[in-house]
């Protein structure tokens, strides 16, 4: 989208305000965002949420776009306390937020409006390095960034990377696994990393409010199991917190 975006009028506008700013600082800009390397794609971690809905409908059946999209026969939905995706003032590369869902021509118009505040507030930008920031900017909305029609998703990321940490390092251990039969790496959100709003520590039991298993001929079975690894974990009335979705889903 940064290539539209820097060929268009709302480019030129960009460009003049980060002259005005720092001379020669424009070119510096547009040589980062063109000289991504493999490490800014294979070094950037992202975890998909979505935001569930408090209807009845959703609590007990979940979502079920998600499970045609995401689902299998052995899946299941974990609800999660929002708890954790509330602290917007993180500092340790760790970043936590609402998908943008915006086209080319959307993404161009809905920038146009960040350019007048920095305008506005150009004397608070004057005091900041103009060009680091606006590549950590379009860096985020590199990740963030989701075509509209996926908007009924309501999805959040939470994410990391090499070129979105402040001291250019993954946050988190990273560690090499398999998931569907693919080895690759991930970066582990362990829960250590997490705390309340009051600053303290968060754990499974206390993340986790219930888990809805998906539409499957194995239902039965993979409640008493769920339910089994959380009386193992020491979560607290892990009958009333797993339960079956009865959508009648034929795939």
């Amino acid at each position: 989208m940064h290539h539209m975006l820097w060929a268009g009028s709302v480019g030129e506008r960009l460009r003049r305000l980060i002259e005005k700013i720092n001379p020669g600082g424009a070119a510096r800009l547009w040589s980062l965002l063109t000289g991504v390397s493999r490490n800014r794609y294979a070094g950037t971690y992202i975890t998909s949420l979505t935001e569930h809905g408090q209807k009845a409908s959703e609590s007990t059946l979940g979502r079920l776009s998600m499970w045609r999209a995401c689902g299998g026969d052995t899946n299941a939905c974990l609800v999660i306390d929002p708890v954790v995706i509330r602290d917007e003032k993180r500092d340790d590369g760790l970043f936590i937020g609402p998908v943008l869902y915006k086209d080319p021509n959307g993404f161009i118009r809905y920038f146009s409006n960040i350019i007048d505040l920095m305008n506005e507030h150009i004397d608070i930008v004057r005091n900041i390095d103009i060009v680091e920031r606006l590549y950590s900017l379009f860096t985020h909305f590199s990740v963030i960034s989701k075509h509209p029609g996926f908007h009924e998703e309501k999805e959040w990321r939470v994410y990391t990377g090499k070129y979105l940490s402040p001291n250019r390092e993954i946050p988190l251990p990273v560690t090499p696994v398999s998931v569907g039969g693919v080895p690759q790496k991930i970066a582990q959100i362990k829960f250590e990393h997490l705390k309340d709003m009051q600053g303290q520590p968060l754990n499974a039991d206390k993340i986790i409010e219930r888990v809805i298993i998906g539409p499957s001929p194995y239902g039965i079975v993979l409640k008493e199991a769920i339910e089994a690894a959380m009386v193992t974990a020491s979560f607290g009335n892990p009958g009333d917190r797993v339960i079956n979705s009865n959508i009648p889903l034929r795939r």
